[in-house]
Parts: structure tokens; C-alpha cells; sequence
């Protein structure tokens, strides 16, 4: 497979949004909600400090188990409070949805090089804190580059009508997939803004709160019938054993389609199922290559939908939190009993 460069990113970028060239570098505008995807994906940073350049990455975990779930510190701490939304993270870092923010790559070969890129954007910025910088680290020819390509699939996936995440989790025995994309049966549930219905990343739905989030949740027949609608990716940019981490996580049954995620497929045929980055742009080839037994697959079906409604709550202040907590007596032992609450009842008070 092929390792990805510096050169290659901004090939692929330039692809998908405006740049502007300054001090040799090219800087890529996104929106600051979708550049906080990229951060929580990546776990590149904002440079709001030299020494520790602020990502939501790892804050934005719930549960690492759909079997026996259990509390993980992310959003919520082990005994369920509210600790890290992305309403809490705004009020602390109150920088990351002010104005556009530009993407900026830089290659390194140790910590040092990195501190130093850091240290020139801003010496040499107004607003250091409006630019997130995404290292690569040459010397590890490509190791650790995988989080770019869950973001292109994120980006391809919630084009065509799929609900995203990254890492996401399922048990100790299966481990946590690089890459999930679902929708419901339909209706579908999809982000609708002033000039598009699309999928989303889940993370996204915690971003109601902010009053430029000029976006809704609504119920939806778009999505194309003829889809999978559960998938499992694997990420790799060097190593070549996707195919193995695949099978076991299609056998779990919750699945009915795998993709690669891959820089490129040198064999590529009309039978394989990936998502590459040859020639400067994001080629799928989606199948459903996977015939899940119904009762394994619609019981993720109902996971996913309280995982989703967790992810919703998230948006309310902590008094509003408290009391519902208490209302529908919730605590770290019966987190996951959402079932009887609609998402609608979470919509009206959000």
C-alpha cells in the first residue's frame, strides 16, 4: 500500500475545499463544526498553546462494549455525569466555533518538529487558535495515518445518506472497528441544513446546542434502498491484514457489509469493497457482501439507537441533565435503558 505524504493530503484536500497559501504553507477553510470532526477524528490540534494544542479526540467516548455497556470517562464520567459535551468543551475552549478555522499539514520526524511548527504559526498568526495542524510523521512510513482515512470516509459515507463514527465500539472479544457507517430502517434518519439532506457523523449531533448549528435531525426516505445498511471498515495505509480483522467483525452478525479503507488496491475488481485514495480523489466501491443472522443484526439495530440518543442528551445543560436524569431514574447502571424515551421527547428539550 502506499504511504501518505504531506503532498498527497493537500492533493486530496484541494479536491474538497478552498485554500489559501501563506509563509510556504497551504491552509485549508472548513466550517468550525465540520473542522471539529476533523479533530475528533484525527486528534490534530488547534493551536491554542505550544505545549498542548487542544483536540476533542477521546473526549467525545461514551461506552466501550455493546454487550455488558459500561460507562467510559468521555462525555459522561463512570457514575454518568455530564463532564465533557461538546456544550462543556465550547464553554472552556470558547474558540472552537468562532469563525472559519484553517487546516494546515506539516511533516515531521520527531515531537521536537512539531513543537517547533507550532511555535512559527504562532509566532506568525493573529489568531493562532482558528488554525488546527495535523502532523505526519515520516519516520513511521505511514503507521498512524489511518485516522485520515476514516475522515474520507466519513466525508464520503455522510454524502450518501449514512450515519458515521470512528473507533467505534463493540466488545473486548471484537475490539473497536476503525470505521462504522449505519442508517435505520426506514425511515432513515439524516442532517438536514438550508441546502441539503446528508448523513452525519454522530458527534455531530451534539452540536444542536450551539445557535449556529443552523441544522435539524429529520426522519427521511432518501436513502437509497438498495445500500447496505451496516458497515465495518478497517483503516491501513502500510500493513496488510484487513481481511482477517474484517471476517471477525462480520461473524458478530451485526454487519452486512465491510469495507477497506485503504490509500489504494492494486487489484482492484468489482468484487472487492473499499474506499481508496488513488489519484487525488476518494474512489467507493460499496457492496453487500455479508448476510448477517436477523436477530444478532436487529438487536444492533436497537443498540445503535440508544447510542445515538446518549450522544443527543448530551446537548443539555447540566441543571436540564440532572433533572432528566432523575426523572427517568438513570444512573451508571442503567444508562442504556433509553428505549421508552423518543428521540422526539429528547428533540423538544434540546
Amino acid at each position: 500500500m502506499k504511504q501518505l505524504y504531506k503532498r498527497d493530503l493537500i492533493e486530496i484536500f484541494s479536491t474538497l475545499y478552498k485554500s489559501e497559501e501563506a509563509s510556504n504553507n497551504v491552509f485549508f477553510l472548513l466550517d468550525p463544526f465540520e473542522a471539529y470532526i476533523f479533530s475528533t477524528i484525527t486528534g490534530a490540534g488547534y493551536v491554542n498553546n505550544e505545549s498542548y494544542p487542544f483536540s476533542p479526540r477521546g473526549y467525545m467516548k461514551i461506552t466501550n462494549n455493546i454487550i455488558n455497556p459500561k460507562l467510559v470517562n468521555g462525555i459522561y464520567d463512570t457514575k454518568f455525569n455530564l463532564t465533557n459535551s461538546s456544550r462543556f468543551l465550547h464553554k472552556k475552549y470558547p474558540f472552537i466555533f468562532d469563525d472559519y478555522k484553517k487546516i494546515v499539514f506539516c511533516e515531521i520526524t520527531n515531537f521536537q518538529d512539531y513543537q517547533d511548527f507550532i511555535r512559527t504559526i504562532r509566532d506568525n498568526v493573529k489568531i493562532p487558535e482558528n488554525i488546527i495542524v495535523y502532523p505526519i510523521d515520516v519516520s513511521k512510513k505511514g503507521n498512524g495515518l489511518e485516522p485520515i482515512l476514516e475522515f474520507m470516509a466519513t466525508i464520503k459515507f455522510n454524502k450518501i445518506g449514512y450515519i458515521t463514527e470512528h473507533q467505534t465500539p463493540l466488545t473486548q472479544s471484537l475490539g473497536s472497528p476503525d470505521f462504522l457507517a449505519f442508517q435505520f430502517d426506514f425511515p432513515s434518519l439524516l442532517l438536514e441544513s438550508e441546502s441539503e439532506k446528508k448523513g452525519f457523523h454522530i458527534v455531530e449531533s451534539t452540536l444542536f446546542f450551539h445557535r449556529d448549528f443552523n441544522k435539524k435531525l429529520v426522519y427521511s426516505d432518501d436513502f437509497t434502498k438498495s445500500l447496505p445498511r451496516r458497515v465495518v471498515g478497517e483503516a491501513k495505509v502500510v500493513s496488510t491484514n484487513i481481511e482477517e480483522r474484517l471476517n471477525k467483525y462480520t461473524k458478530s452478525n451485526f454487519f452486512d457489509s465491510s469495507v477497506k479503507l485503504v490509500t489504494e488496491l492494486k487489484d482492484q475488481n468489482k468484487n472487492d469493497s473499499y474506499l481508496s485514495l488513488e489519484s487525488g480523489k476518494i474512489s467507493l466501491n460499496l457492496l453487500q457482501n455479508f448476510s448477517p443472522s436477523l436477530d444478532k443484526y436487529k438487536l444492533y439495530e436497537e443498540w445503535l439507537m440508544n447510542y445515538l440518543k446518549l450522544y443527543l442528551v448530551s446537548n443539555f445543560t447540566s441543571e436540564v441533565f440532572i433533572d432528566f436524569v432523575k426523572e427517568k431514574n438513570l444512573d451508571e447502571t442503567n444508562f442504556f435503558n433509553l428505549k421508552t424515551i423518543s428521540m422526539e421527547e429528547i428533540f423538544n428539550i434540546i
